[in-house]
């Protein structure tokens, strides 16, 4: 569900979801070769006729208004809507709650700080309602994302490799 707008930087703010403008966008994000790596480098396993269409986004979107199991917001940098950050408040894919994961679906928005900023944003929002420690995780792989969550956003790790029934191996990550 969608709490409030935050302004996280000059460029970067989280937005409520919007069905109409945001079902495009997904399908857009979903798509192709790209869509594809995205959701590679998030720990999806996906197959070659991996996509998306308008009803799984609607239904997506949808549920970030209404889920009382997440918190949600769409991440605009420029004044454009480039992804996507939220809150699993329950226990999901055995990651604690509360847990943050983001996508930056607009690959141009990548490698600017969007993420940062916009997770950043959500850590601080997190802490402001008392909801600490707050985890996520990373695939242990992904060096990159690895090291923006712990030098960047403040992650430390938390425990030993695990690696799922999927064969992927992550870094489960804590922030106290």
């Amino acid at each position: 569900m969608f709490t409030q707008e935050i302004i996280c930087s000059d460029d970067v703010k989280l937005v409520k979801p919007d069905v109409e403008r945001d079902v495009l966008l997904g399908m857009q994000w979903m798509a192709g070769e790209m869509g594809k790596q995205t959701m590679r480098l998030m720990g999806a396993v996906i197959d070659d006729n991996f996509g998306s269409n308008e009803q799984e986004e609607t239904e997506r979107i949808s549920g970030f208004l209404t889920n009382p199991d997440q918190l949600n917001w769409m991440v605009e940098y420029k004044g454009k809507v480039v992804g996507a950050v939220w809150v699993d408040l329950i226990c999901k894919y055995e990651v604690k709650p509360p847990s943050v994961h983001i996508m930056i679906g607009d690959e141009s928005a990548r490698g600017k700080g969007v993420g940062p900023a916009a997770e950043g944003a959500v850590l601080d929002y997190l802490v402001a309602q008392g909801k600490v420690p707050i985890f996520s995780r990373t695939l242990a792989n992904n060096e990159r994302m690895l090291h923006v969550a712990i030098d960047k956003l403040g992650y430390k790790k938390d425990g030993p490799l695990y690696t799922d029934k999927e064969g992927l191996t992550w870094q489960y990550l804590i922030k106290e």
